[in-house]
């Protein structure tokens, strides 16, 4: 018996060290690839002003390879990581470069991006695993801090690398996926990165939220809630006026969120006109 149990013990350190030698390999063949891209391209190009951040259909718009321009970075990734996700690579931004040169900031979203949750179904492989180092550097308010970097997830990669790259979710038992609303609930630790975001602002750096192109079932969409709590910030700069938000015909998305390739190239190269 003892026997038996020293050799699982020994299976498990073995796979646990080829899962932290192997790591660099494994992520870059993951659904997640596109963080870690993200991560990559702040720290490698330091020479851009302004970044471009934002969901999955800001990734579509702007993908990282859109920019031609050195001085522009397109860090674009998904909702997954919320605004929380934002935040860190926002801060890994302004890390990476002096502040003086890096004053432009532009994140793309659909505005049902805003009701992201950290307890979803891909959370914990969009978030939690590229993010594992930043989010434990972050000042978190007690309150949301559990929700944020939940103890025992993140002691489980700390001491286990193959959590830290498992392609699945076989840890957290997550599987809500929210519905994209125009109203959508707020919650805490949005609010507080939302706040953190407000306070960098306040220190000269120019932040814009602009609305990803919609399909045009949602222009009758008041955004309401969402533009009354825009208003609570006074550095923040929100690109929801009626005038900029764009709406397309049901033929050219794929589920009426992303757009399919026809949608893409009636877009064009720019449609919000950040790469310049």
């Amino acid at each position: 018996m003892r026997q038996f149990v020293n050799k699982i013990l020994l299976s498990i350190v073995i796979f646990n060290a080829c899962c932290w030698i192997g790591g660099p390999f494994f992520i870059q063949n993951q659904g997640n690839s596109n963080i870690y891209e993200a991560l990559s391209l702040i720290c490698t190009n330091t020479e851009a002003h302004k970044i471009i951040l934002g969901d999955s259909v800001g990734e579509q718009i702007y993908p990282e390879s859109k920019s031609s321009n050195p001085k522009i970075l397109c860090a674009t990734t998904n909702r997954a990581i919320g605004l929380v996700g934002q935040l860190i690579l926002l801060k890994h931004f302004l890390k990476t470069r002096s502040t003086e040169k890096a004053k432009q900031v532009h994140i793309v979203m659909h505005p049902g991006s805003y009701g992201a949750r950290l307890d979803e179904k891909f959370t914990f492989n969009y978030f939690h695993q590229p993010f594992r180092h930043h989010i434990q550097r972050l000042e978190i308010p007690k309150h949301i801090s559990s929700k944020v970097h939940p103890p025992f997830l993140m002691a489980t990669m700390q001491f286990f690398p193959a959590a830290r790259i498992v392609p699945y979710d076989i840890l957290t038992g997550n599987t809500l996926v929210p519905p994209m609303r125009s109203n959508p609930e707020i919650m805490e630790y949005t609010d507080w990165a939302m706040n953190q975001l407000d306070s960098i602002a306040e220190t000269g750096v120019n932040i814009h939220f602009h609305c990803a192109p919609l399909q045009s079932n949602w222009q009758d969409s008041t955004f309401s809630n969402l533009n009354a709590y825009f208003d609570t910030f006074k550095n923040l700069t929100f690109h929801y006026t009626a005038s900029e938000l764009i709406f397309m015909d049901r033929e050219f998305f794929r589920e009426g969120i992303h757009f399919n390739s026809i949608g893409l190239r009636k877009l064009g190269v720019d449609p919000l006109n950040l790469l310049h």
